[in-house]
């Protein structure tokens, strides 16, 4: 019988610790200090949701018919 426990102690113990790693992980990602700094951030947003310079999301030039990984045309 301690020879079935002595086999089955190295799985148990990297299961263990794995458990630890993601528990304090965990706590560590959704603990109250994330959300401060979540707050600040949000600062940044304006309240109406609307985007200050419309400009930003236009492309700065019309695309070029043709070009890219077009293969050229054959004749």
């Amino acid at each position: 019988m301690l020879a079935d426990l002595a086999a089955l102690t190295p799985p148990l113990v990297v299961c263990a610790a794995s458990l630890i790693a993601i528990g304090a992980f965990l706590r560590h990602e959704m603990g109250a200090g994330s959300r401060r700094v979540d707050d600040v951030l949000s600062a940044d947003i304006s309240v109406n949701g609307q985007i200050p310079d419309a400009g930003i999301g236009e492309a700065a030039s019309a695309p070029d018919a043709g070009t890219g990984n077009d293969s050229p045309a054959e004749t």
